[in-house]
Formats: structure tokens, C-alpha cells, sequence
């Protein structure tokens, strides 16, 4: 099972096993946090979102934006949920489009 991040209990931290998988995995009761400030803050970051999100809601992406030392590239799509971002029809052009112009502009190139 890869870890997964926590933010519902108001941190940042890698996937809660419980306190005795926790205690196998991590060698703490409690999973570790992630410092999102040791992100260097020349490391171009694109974040899209939905306002009906409910794995990564507003208050979560704002929460995490405060953690970075930067300042991301936000994409706000107010009726789209968690998994919309992949399984829209529409996502080539509501998600897609934007996040290819973003990579290109920060060197990254395909050859399609």
C-alpha cells in the first residue's frame, strides 16, 4: 500500500496505519508530516482543484498553500470533484490544456 497524506485531521503527514501499523512503518504512534517548507521555492508548482472535491477541498488546497514556501499555479474548477479531474470529458479542456501550457512554459517539452 503506498502512503497517502492525511489533511483531514489538520496535518500533512503520510498514510495513517493505525497506532500499531504506524508504530511498524514509521517507528511513531502517529504517521510523520510532511515538510512542505523544505520545497524549494524556485520549483515551479501547478495545483488544480474543485469545489467539489471531497479528498482535497478548498480548505485543505489553501491550508497547503500556506505550508509551501512558495506560491503555486492555481486551477479552480468550482464543479468539479476529486476524480472529475482525470474522468471528465471535458477534462482536455478544462485541466489538460492549461496544465501542458504550464509544463511547457517551465521546460518541459514533448514531442507531440
Amino acid at each position: 500500500m503506498l502512503p497517502h497524506a492525511v489533511i483531514r485531521k489538520g496535518t500533512f503527514a503520510k498514510y495513517d496505519y493505525g497506532l500499531l501499523g504506524n508504530l511498524r512503518r514509521y517507528g511513531h504512534l502517529r504517521p510523520p508530516a510532511f515538510d512542505l517548507s523544505s520545497i524549494p521555492e524556485s520549483l515551479p508548482i501547478w495545483m488544480g482543484y474543485g469545489g467539489l472535491d471531497a479528498l482535497a477541498d478548498v480548505t485543505d488546497v489553501q491550508r497547503t498553500i500556506r505550508e509551501l514556501g512558495s506560491t503555486p499555479e492555481l486551477l479552480y474548477i468550482g464543479d468539479y470533484g476529486h476524480i472529475d479531474f482525470v474522468m471528465s470529458v471535458k477534462a482536455k479542456d478544462d485541466v489538460y490544456v492549461d496544465l501542458i501550457r504550464f509544463l511547457r512554459e517551465n521546460g518541459w517539452h514533448n514531442s507531440y
